[in-house]
C-alpha cells in the first residue's frame, strides 16, 4: 500500500453516458475489487446513476470510456472540486479524444499515421480499403473498412446525418499492435509492445471484449526495429499530448514501411481481456500492481 494514500478515500468513476459503458463497467468493477484487496479505503460511483453531490472523495479513479469520461468534462468537474484524479488531464483529454485533432499533432511532430480525409465524401477519389471512423469515441465502436466506392457510399447513406462526425483513413496492411504507456519516477515507460490477433479482419468491439476471440502475442512478434520505434512514438505522442498516468497508443505495422500509429486512448480498458493489463503481465506487473502503479502516478 502507497502510505500517502493509507488513509485516503479513493472512488472508481465507471459506468458514465457513453456508448463503452458496458466495458467501463467492467473496467471500474475490476480496479474497484483491486482497491479492495490492496486494503484502499474505496468505493464506486457511476455518473449516469449517482448525482454528483455524492462524489466525496480523496482521489478518483477514472475507468469512464468515452465522452463524458475521457475528453474532459469529468476531469474539469474534479479540478473544481480540487480532487486529484487519475490519468490525463483536461487539456490532454480534449486533444486525445478527438482522432482528427491527434493526428494534426503526430504530423507536426512527424510521427507516421495513416494518410485521412477529415470528412466522409462520395465524390474523393479515394485508395481502397478505406477505414471510416468516427471522430471522436473509442473501442472501435462506428468502425467500417470499405473496400470500394460502393460499399462507402453504403456506408454514407447508412449514417445519413451522422456522416459529419466522421472521417476516412487509408487502411494500413501489416500487423496490429498496442503499447501502453505508464508515469514512473523515470519518466513515461512503456510495457512489452502487444501483438493483436483478432480471428476476423480486424480488432473490432466484440473482438476486443470477448474473450479468446483476440490472440494476445506479447512481445510481439515484429522486427526489433520496427518494436523499438513503436515504444518511441508511442512515449513521443504521449508527453507531446501531455498525458499523465496511463494511456495506450494503437498503431499498424506496414511490413516495408514500419508502423502507422492511429490513436491514443488516455483511459484504457481494465477489464480482464484488455490490452494494458495483457502487456503489464509480460512484464511481470499482476493486475493489482498495475492498479497500483496507476495511483502512484497522481502523486
Amino acid at each position: 500500500m502507497i502510505d500517502a494514500l493509507k488513509h485516503k478515500k479513493i472512488t472508481v468513476l465507471y459506468g458514465g453516458f457513453s456508448l463503452e459503458r458496458e466495458v467501463s463497467l467492467r473496467s471500474g468493477e475490476a480496479v474497484y475489487q483491486a482497491l479492495k484487496r490492496l486494503g484502499y479505503n474505496a468505493d464506486k460511483l457511476d455518473p449516469s446513476v449517482d448525482a454528483p453531490d455524492a462524489l466525496n472523495c480523496d482521489l478518483a479513479f477514472l475507468a469512464l470510456h468515452g465522452e463524458g469520461g475521457e475528453d474532459g468534462i469529468i476531469q474539469a468537474e474534479l479540478e473544481s472540486r480540487n480532487i486529484p484524479y487519475t490519468c490525463a488531464g483536461v487539456a490532454a483529454s480534449k486533444i486525445a479524444i478527438n482522432k482528427l485533432e491527434t493526428k494534426r499533432i503526430m504530423r507536426k511532430i512527424d510521427i507516421p499515421t495513416a494518410p485521412f480525409t477529415p470528412s466522409v465524401l462520395s465524390y474523393h477519389s479515394y485508395a481502397y480499403p478505406q477505414v471510416v471512423k468516427p471522430i471522436m469515441g473509442g473501442s472501435s465502436i462506428g468502425v467500417h473498412i470499405c473496400q470500394n466506392q460502393d460499399e462507402l457510399n453504403f456506408i454514407i447513406e447508412e449514417l445519413g446525418a451522422e456522416a459529419k462526425h466522421y472521417f476516412t483513413e487509408n487502411y494500413i496492411p501489416g500487423v496490429e499492435l498496442t503499447v501502453g504507456v505508464i508515469d514512473t519516477k523515470q519518466g513515461p515507460t512503456v510495457f512489452p509492445t502487444l501483438e493483436l490477433r483478432p480471428k476476423t479482419r480486424f480488432y473490432d468491439y466484440e473482438n476486443k471484449y470477448t474473450k479468446g476471440a483476440t490472440e494476445f502475442i506479447c512481445p510481439a512478434e515484429i522486427d526489433p526495429f520496427h518494436d523499438q520505434k513503436a515504444a518511441e512514438y508511442a512515449v513521443q505522442l504521449f508527453n507531446a499530448i501531455g498525458c499523465k498516468g496511463v494511456a495506450r497508443v494503437d498503431m499498424r505495422v506496414d511490413p516495408e514501411f514500419g508502423p502507422y500509429v492511429l490513436e491514443i486512448n488516455t483511459i484504457p480498458g481494465f477489464t480482464e481481456t484488455s490490452d494494458v493489463p495483457a502487456q503489464a503481465a509480460a512484464a511481470g506487473i499482476n493486475f493489482d500492481q498495475l492498479v497500483e502503479m496507476v495511483l502512484e502516478s497522481t502523486l
